[in-house]
């Protein structure tokens, strides 16, 4: 028997490099900022000693060790499964699988997932994780197998409900009844599909339903029929990335299969309070969209006019594309338009040619995540759909302003293009709250040598030099960095300080604070990261909403990466001197994890500076059980 080695094997070396053996892996990630998953491409860099390195802007996620029969990088869709998701199990002498395999989900939440294999075959009763599993859809089916095919009853579990499922007959087809979640299932984005099959096809009417996190029950908002598994007659369905904040859905006829004629788009748009844009309170304006389909030689294409919501289309980033197509191809002038929500017009913002469904020309694109406070645009050129020569980038501000005009070089290698040389550019985020610039060199489209981080906060007419650190050849961080933490903002100035080997993080991290009252940068947090690039020993670390009115910190012991015994919860309003108890409880350990036991009082999820609530109950082998209380941290004092 042989112990499979993927997992913990994250060591600290010096690697060497395989030539031409470098792949991207492109996966989903939560963006914090704009309230959505993007689509984000991750570094897999092949060594000498049979390592897989997956890296993100030269921060190592994953290390893990190379073997013909272990090819699980083909299953990550996403962030979290590369860097929490892994396996434990033997094989055979033939390489197949055999006996227990399970799933752990490296983390504070230890959750058994798995079963057994007989010959590489899964038999017997089973709980998996969802394909798309992660931090904010903690789903798993269970169900059994016979020969690695599913039979008889599954049930998809869902914060500790049962959610959907339905039947599999003996020949391992979908039969009767069923409740399938959407692919892109998640807490903002719960999508599921009722309707039946006959023989592992969908037949008759299907129903489409959403369930927003503040409710308890599924409204019906899109669906259609299906003529034994093909799609006939007139479908509301929902856009890809459907979700609380991006509610578009798409509306037309089906003939056989085919989409035909006018397919309108709209969007159902609901003021959030938690979205950037507070001056958001507009309900349910419906924006509408679409064109023409036309059949031709057994498939449809797009025809003449069309105006197409961006791939990020949000409550915020309300982004049209709008122009013509030919035979199903993108051809002439292509506009990109704005709304601006506070004045309810439409601004042409970018655009540029196509040839044929190509790129080509000067082009105005817009950043991912444009609106209102963060009208971010690049400027420059494509030949055969390949960016080339100098590409400019440039921010509006509120005041109509232009401004300073950041970029560098793209160069043409191996039938795509490269960033290469110096480079200025906006990070991500960039918006009026969070003016970040990023300086340095590429060499091959990879971030080498000194990269520095600069801010300019709000109101002030230079930038302040806050972060940075260095880049290997390899385009991994290596020695010492300052990095600013995930929704850096002028009201949440957090920093993180510490040293990284080979993309690792190693050695002691602090994490700092500077209050906008005060101006003077605090140590609020850190700890120590082991050679493996696992936290370990005593802790203090912040929540994802900290901020000036919302000072959350947990503070509490981790060993190899797990959090084990008691975790206290601190809280500090903004004109308070010290931190405040308010919550907690104890993790205990169990093989490969830990897991969260007895009573807890814990945030509530919608906690923020002005609903300051925590829940209050008890947890059993790490679920939920009995009754759960909410209150105000004013309510009890611990």
């Amino acid at each position: 028997m042989r112990k499979s080695q993927i997992s913990d094997n994250l060591i600290c070396h010096e690697f060497i490099m395989l030539e031409n053996c470098n792949k991207e892996l492109e996966v989903d990630m939560w963006d914090q900022i704009h309230f959505r998953l993007v689509k984000v491409k991750v570094q897999m860099t092949f060594t000498e000693d049979n390592f897989i390195y997956y890296s993100l802007d030269g921060k190592v996620l994953r290390i893990e060790q190379h073997s013909e029969k272990q090819k699980h990088h083909d299953q990550f869709n996403n962030i979290d499964q590369i860097k929490y998701l892994h396996w434990d199990g033997e094989f055979e002498q033939n390489n197949r699988k055999s006996g227990k395999w399970k799933a752990n989900w490296q983390g504070p939440d230890y959750k058994e997932v798995g079963g057994y294999y007989e010959n590489g075959l899964k038999q017997g009763l089973w709980n998996e994780f969802t394909k798309n599993y992660w931090s904010q859809a903690e789903i798993c089916e269970n169900g059994e197998y016979f020969n690695d095919q599913k039979i008889g009853e599954w049930k998809y579990i869902y914060d500790n409900k049962i959610i959907g499922g339905g039947f599999y007959n003996k020949q391992g087809q979908k039969q009767g009844k069923w409740v399938e979640l959407s692919d892109g299932f998640f807490n903002s984005s719960q999508v599921t599909y009722y309707g039946e099959y006959q023989n592992g096809k969908k037949v008759g009417r299907w129903d489409i339903l959403f369930r927003e996190q503040r409710q308890n029950i599924f409204q019906q908002i899109g669906g259609g029929s299906y003529d034994i598994g093909i799609k006939n007659g007139m479908w509301i369905e929902l856009s890809d990335r459907f979700q609380i904040y991006s509610q578009v859905t798409y509306h037309g006829r089906y003939k056989q299969g085919r989409k035909i004629d006018r397919w309108d788009i709209h969007f159902n748009y609901e003021g959030e309070r938690k979205m950037q844009d507070q001056l958001l309170n507009i309900k349910n304006q419906i924006f509408s969209g679409g064109g023409l389909y036309e059949e031709v030689q057994g498939d449809s294409i797009k025809i003449g006019n069309w105006v197409e919501l961006s791939d990020l289309f949000l409550s915020t980033h309300q982004v049209t594309h709008n122009g013509e197509y030919q035979n199903g191809k993108k051809m002439g002038r292509w506009y990109s338009l704005f709304r601006d929500q506070r004045q309810n017009r439409y601004l042409r913002i970018g655009g540029g040619s196509y040839d044929t469904g190509v790129k080509i020309g000067i082009w105005i694109e817009l950043s991912d995540g444009y609106l209102y406070y963060s009208r971010v645009t690049y400027h420059g050129r494509y030949r055969n759909g390949r960016k080339v020569g100098r590409w400019y980038e440039q921010s509006l501000e509120q005041n109509e302003k232009k401004k300073n005009l950041h970029g560098g070089l793209y160069d043409e290698v191996d039938g795509g293009s490269n960033k290469i040389g110096k480079w200025k550019e906006y990070s991500d985020g960039f918006n009026l709250y969070s003016q970040i610039t990023y300086d340095g060199e590429y060499k091959k489209g990879k971030k080498v040598g000194k990269w520095d981080i600069l801010y300019y906060k709000q109101g002030s007419q230079t930038q302040e030099l806050i972060g940075g650190g260095m880049y290997s050849y390899q385009g991994l961080r290596n020695g010492m960095w300052i990095e600013l933490n995930d929704g850096f903002q002028d009201y949440s100035q957090v920093t993180h300080n510490g040293g990284y080997k080979n993309g690792n993080k190693v050695g002691r991290w602090d994490i700092f604070f500077k209050e906008n009252r005060t101006e003077t940068q605090q140590l609020i947090g850190g700890g120590f990261y082991n050679e493996q690039g696992q936290r370990n020993g005593e802790w203090r670390e912040l929540n994802d909403g900290f901020e000036n009115n919302s000072q959350v910190i947990f503070n509490g012991e981790y060993k190899n990466g797990y959090k084990i015994g008691r975790w206290d919860i601190f809280f500090k309003e903004e004109e308070k001197k010290t931190y405040e108890l308010i919550g907690g409880g104890l993790y205990y350990e169990v093989q490969g994890g830990s897991i969260k036991a007895g009573q807890w009082i814990e945030l509530d999820d919608d906690f923020e500076f002005d609903q300051q609530y925590t829940q209050k109950g008890e947890y059993q082998n790490g679920n939920k059980v009995g009754p759960w209380v909410k209150m105000s941290i004013r309510e009890e004092q611990l």
